[in-house]
């Protein structure tokens, strides 16, 4: 019987997250992050999602409602190497049982989290500053 390409996404996060020597080599990034409600492990990593954009968003979609339950959230970013390649961020929650721990405040600590290290901060500074000084004539 073969394994879906979800199945395959899904071993290699775990591998990711476990900090096996044979995976960590592949790693871009990984390191614990404090939040508010307790530490959060977090790995970046380039992964072959699949053959193309479309089934890869498709795959992302179902990594994303199977790892809903064990509490590790995927952020999935579109490369422009290849086509179904994807820049995996995934986040997990190192004590679920804080009661400041939600799924949602693990999704929301992961974006945030990606906009101050890529800088993306300024950016979206920038952006509303020039909004601001748009003026629209009739």
């Amino acid at each position: 019987m073969s394994r879906s390409r979800a199945d395959v996404i899904i071993d290699r996060i775990h591998n990711a997250l476990s900090g096996d020597p044979l995976y960590a080599t592949n790693l871009l990034y990984q390191s614990l992050e404090s939040a508010s409600f307790g530490m959060v492990k977090v790995v970046v990593f380039f992964f072959q999602v699949a053959d193309n954009d479309l089934s890869a968003d498709m795959s992302a979609r179902e990594v994303l409602a199977r790892l809903h339950d064990e509490g590790i959230f995927v952020a999935f970013h579109k490369t422009r190497r290849r086509e179904g390649e994807r820049l995996l961020t995934v986040s997990k929650a190192l004590n679920t049982e804080n009661l400041n721990y939600t799924y949602g405040n693990l999704q929301g600590f992961t974006r945030l989290w990606l906009i101050k290290t890529t800088e993306a901060e300024r950016t979206l500074r920038d952006m509303k500053a020039q909004q601001k000084n748009v003026v629209f004539r009739h």
